[in-house]
């Protein structure tokens, strides 16, 4: 991307409601308090923002609200107007519905109109793509300032009804696992003060015609009585794979940019739990203390995580510094890869 020097403005994040501690949610599930520990050991998550409310007073964020959020604050923070705004893009695995696309709600939302809008279909590599993606928008010359968003909501997919008493392990991990949060950033090649420059962006399928480590099916009313499960996440394959992956991404992001892993002043590693992120991290070659996983706060949040890590690096770092970032997305064996540079 140092042909079309696409450079980040700002980096804006929403999360729903108060953090949620894994005792105050095992409580809601109506599971045994006692297994709270056992879930923080495994997973390493302490606590997850969830939009919809746990304790029965009905309360609901959407998609759509969060994605308006936190892209308001990060073009607050540009000082870029509505009418600045040349094309949006917006990656979710989980938009409010089918129709009409999430991201033309967030654009009525923002009252931003006559622009181009595209939504990406996408699980944890999705903001990445995004990011590449409005990098070629931008180097048509066509178009100035872009917009990029990413988050998901998870309660389309998980039942955290109060109901899971009975529940496997598997089931209650897949609850305690996932958050909900929003990120976007506004980006231009136009020469104006910036937070970050972005050097390079990888994004490829990693391991064609292996086993999907995730997948989250979009069932309606029917289907949900009919006791189909909703999401499988298989933490054997996942653990098996994740790393070697990772690790190859990063290692030909690095490659091409002639930085080597201890050039980085932070790194922003894949959303996982527990040891496996440990795992990662050492294959990675950076001290832990330089990385933001986030995942420790927010729990997995998909799509939005690589924006919520590189707002927390934007204050971690100072002017030079480099950051690179690595996602794997096992429902489909994807991986990216982002390198920026602190203004």
């Amino acid at each position: 991307m140092d042909a079309t020097r696409v450079r980040i403005l700002s980096v804006g994040t929403a999360l729903p409601g108060p953090p949620v501690d894994t005792p105050t949610l095992t409580r809601c599930l109506g599971v045994d308090p006692d297994r709270s520990g056992w879930i923080d050991a495994t997973l390493g998550t302490r606590t997850r923002h969830l939009s919809v409310d746990l304790t029965g007073t009905g309360g609901h964020t959407s998609l759509t609200d969060l994605v308006a959020t936190a892209a308001q604050r990060a073009m607050t923070t540009a000082e870029v107007a509505p009418a600045d705004i040349d094309a949006i893009l917006l990656s979710t695995g989980a938009p409010d519905q089918l129709m009409p696309a999430t991201v033309n709600l967030v654009a009525d939302r923002l009252r931003i109109d006559g622009i181009p809008t595209y939504q990406l279909q996408a699980g944890a590599t999705g903001a990445i793509a995004a990011i590449e993606m409005a990098g070629q928008l931008l180097a048509t010359g066509r178009h100035r300032t872009v917009l990029v968003a990413a988050g998901d909501t998870s309660e389309k997919q998980l039942d955290r009804s109060g109901a899971l008493a009975g529940a496997s392990d598997d089931e209650l991990l897949d609850a305690a696992t996932f958050g909900d949060a929003a990120g976007a950033a506004v980006l231009t090649a136009v020469d104006r003060p910036a937070v970050m420059t972005v050097h390079s962006v990888l994004h490829r399928r990693a391991r064609p015609g292996r086993a999907s480590g995730h997948r989250a099916d979009w069932l309606g009313t029917a289907a949900r009585r009919a006791g189909r499960q909703t999401v499988t996440y298989d933490r054997d394959t996942i653990t098996a794979t994740v790393p070697e992956v990772a690790a190859e991404v990063l290692a030909d992001l690095l490659h091409g940019l002639g930085w080597r892993p201890e050039d980085l002043a932070r790194l922003l590693p894949p959303q996982l739990w527990g040891r496996l992120a440990d795992t990662v991290v050492s294959r990675l070659h950076v001290p832990a203390q330089r990385c933001d996983s986030r995942v420790a706060d927010t729990g997995n949040a998909a799509n939005s995580l690589p924006l919520l890590q590189l707002s927390a690096a934007l204050a971690r770092t100072g002017p030079g510094d480099r950051v690179a970032g690595v996602v794997v997305d096992p429902s489909g064996w994807v991986a990216a890869a982002l390198a920026v540079q602190h203004d």
